[in-house]
């Protein structure tokens, strides 16, 4: 196990969180995929919070099909996460470079925005400011941020 999977681990047991993977199919996940990718539900659970989403897997790590090898890993799922507040929608469309957003692509990128809003609300539902800050620098610990 890697040291980033332990920490991802070990902020997990500290925290008394668990998160469960269960495949969903293969398929294409993000708007640009153009290639398919193990699809799963995620479950992160902490007391009585439980918050479910969709993962798209990383394209070199997909099978297409449900085995031990292609769930995300603790690390996988944490990473990905939302960890600070993304602004309003001309803030999120400047730092995650949809400025020159067509208008047809308005309500699927409007949609990512709203589902982003979401996940930073789970988090913070999920964890303290004081977790999160150490979520946030996991993550960063590895040049990953």
């Amino acid at each position: 196990m890697s040291n980033y999977e332990k920490q991802a681990n070990d902020f997990l047991t500290k925290t008394n969180t668990t998160i469960k993977a269960r495949f969903i199919k293969y398929d294409k996940y993000f708007m640009d995929d153009k290639e398919e990718r193990d699809i799963f539900n995620i479950t992160i659970q902490r007391e009585s919070k439980k918050y479910n989403f969709t993962f798209g897997q990383s394209i070199a790590k997909s099978t297409g099909q449900e085995n031990f090898n292609n769930k995300p890993s603790a690390y996988d799922v944490l990473a990905g996460l939302t960890k600070y507040d993304v602004g309003d929608f001309d803030n999120f469309c400047s730092d995650f470079g949809y400025n020159d957003l067509q208008l047809s692509k308005y309500q699927e990128v409007l949609k990512i925005y709203n589902a982003v809003i979401e996940e930073y609300k789970m988090v913070c539902n999920l964890w303290n400011e004081e977790e999160r800050k150490e979520l946030e620098e996991i993550w960063k610990r590895f040049g990953r941020d």
